[in-house]
């Protein structure tokens, strides 16, 4: 949760946990979601730690992991917006310019804070 493109949800999804959590909210099973929220808890702050401590010995092998990481995880979203029956021509054209949008926004922000820097 701490990375960006990786939510809690997606990682309940991956962890085939979320209908489960769903559930426990739905019927407030109030041990369930305490025991979760503490485990969320303990599991960012360790995990904070460890990239910490990752990014200060080795920033350029951890970058590419996490990037690899993030870039990864759009495989789902694109396979099922290219695999969905009502995704038609004009859909896809979106993506690719929201694509191309945030990738611009990214390089000129980058430009200008590294010359600010």
């Amino acid at each position: 949760m701490i990375l960006p493109g990786i939510s809690g949800s997606f990682l309940l999804l991956l962890l085939g946990q979320y209908e489960y959590m769903l559930n426990a909210l739905h019927n407030f099973h109030l041990s369930e979601i305490i025991v979760f929220i503490v485990g969320a808890i303990i599991g960012i702050l360790g995990f904070s730690r460890i990239l910490n401590y990752l990014l200060e010995h080795y920033k350029e092998v951890t970058m590419a992991f996490l990037i690899g990481v993030m870039v990864g995880t759009l495989k789902i979203p694109a396979v099922n917006i290219i695999a969905s029956t009502s995704a038609g021509l004009l859909d896809i054209v979106s993506c690719i310019i929201a694509i191309i949008v945030g990738i611009v926004l990214i390089v000129v922000l980058e430009t200008k804070f590294n010359a600010i820097e």
